[in-house]
């Protein structure tokens, strides 16, 4: 599998100013690929793909002046954006034929591996015969710190963010040999709860108000900059970005604590990690606002991504099934119900009990998994899991186990 790790690193001032030029060209050659794209487009109503991008740009200075596979990386690039636009034109969408970079500024400078030369706490990257001859440099270099993963080194891109130059670096990472398990940790993955997790006795709920907030917060500060970008015509600003990476970075910080927590009590406890796939069923969800929307995808889309890599580098078996219906149906009776009530309750009429919603759903991905159909009913048994679920809360260094759901106790209706 590939994993990434992104790092900050020091270059000195010969190396800095080659690699703000280099980026600066990189850009340059995207524009190129993009404009040959829309000249082509209007003369001919055809698109020119990463094949034809090399033939038509192999004798561009730009391209000369990358190492080989850095132009034909930044090619690939330019070929996902058109692919990117074409897939949302044939969806129908608004779709923008991809926007140009501004001109004379810094971009990505990506290299492949055959490129890379790592070496201890060392990354030496070659230039080329174009470059050597005009600015008298065959190779840059700069240290890295200790990296997270064991493995090829598939791929880099560097870049500067906030005034600091990043490298972001892919590695091929074998997968840790799984033993079947006998048991699973079956997940529901939520907003208000960021996991609801079933057992086969108990329930743990990670609770999601830490991350909602962020994002309150976030779309609370950004709304006061967008009033001001609007007086001056304007649609959006560096603060802007730099509010949104700071909420993400932190929304991103407690996940990896929580996946991390969730992958090693699996693997204590020689149990596999069974989540529910959300694929096709988030465009049909229904959200406040198209903001609230990215936002809990991205959030979906971490948790899934986390969970699923930490799971193959310990050696946990990880599985996904459908959420289609998980939560619609009553895993105690198994009737297909509007049983969802005040604070993520669930009421069961046949029952005449209450519980938490999202544990119903971790219970009905458990029947999913096991092909257990879910309109059988898993009978009073298992309620006392479901409506006294185990709470952990974030306290902005770690999860930690709280008290019980408040009103999340067995009820029976009157």
């Amino acid at each position: 599998m590939k994993l990434t790790q992104v790092i900050t690193i020091n270059p000195n001032k010969k190396t800095e100013e080659a690699l703000v030029n280099l980026s600066k060209i990189a850009n340059g050659l995207y524009n190129s690929a993009l404009y040959e794209n829309n000249k082509r487009y209007k003369a001919e109503k055809k698109f020119s793909f990463y094949e034809d991008m090399c033939k038509n740009l192999k004798d561009n200075t730009l391209y000369g002046l990358l190492a080989s596979q850095s132009a034909q990386a930044v090619l690939q690039k330019a070929e996902g954006s058109i692919k990117s636009f074409l897939a949302l034109h044939k969806k129908g969408a608004n779709a923008e034929f991809p926007h140009y970079h501004k001109k004379d500024t810094e971009w990505i400078l990506p290299y492949k591996s055959q490129q890379i030369k790592l070496k201890k706490n060392k990354i030496t990257l070659p230039m080329s015969l174009a470059y050597r001859k005009e600015r008298g440099i065959s190779y840059i270099s700069f240290r890295i710190p200790k990296l997270r993963y064991e493995g090829r080194l598939a791929y880099l891109e560097i870049f500067r963010s906030e005034g600091k130059w990043k490298v972001s670096l892919v590695f091929d990472v074998q997968d840790a040999e799984s033993l079947t398990p006998r048991e699973n940790l079956y997940i529901d993955i939520g907003v208000k709860n960021l996991a609801a997790i079933y057992d086969g006795k108990n329930t743990t709920l990670y609770k999601g108000g830490i991350v909602l907030a962020e994002n309150q917060y976030k779309d609370k500060k950004v709304a006061e900059v967008q009033k001001i970008l609007a007086t001056q015509n304007k649609r959006t600003s560096k603060e802007k970005r730099r509010l949104s990476r700071q909420a993400r970075r932190r929304i991103k910080q407690r996940i990896h604590a929580m996946t991390s927590k969730i992958v090693n009590t699996a693997k204590s406890e020689g149990k596999g990690i069974v989540i529910g796939d959300l694929n096709g069923i988030r465009n049909s969800m229904h959200f406040r606002k198209k903001t609230n929307q990215a936002n809990h995808q991205w959030i979906f889309g971490q948790i899934t991504s986390q969970l699923e890599y930490k799971s193959k580098l310990n050696g946990v078996l990880f599985g996904k099934v459908s959420e289609k219906d998980t939560s619609k149906i009553c895993a105690l009776c198994g009737n297909k119900e509007h049983g969802r009530i005040h604070r993520g309750m669930y009421r069961c009429k046949l029952y005449n009990v209450v519980f938490n919603a999202d544990a119903d759903g971790a219970l009905n991905i458990m029947k999913k998994y096991l092909r257990i159909p879910l309109s059988k009913g898993s009978g009073i048994g298992v309620v006392a899991a479901l409506a006294q679920p185990a709470v952990l809360q974030w306290n902005e260094h770690e999860w930690r186990n709280e008290a019980m759901v408040p009103n999340a106790t067995t009820a029976m209706i009157s």
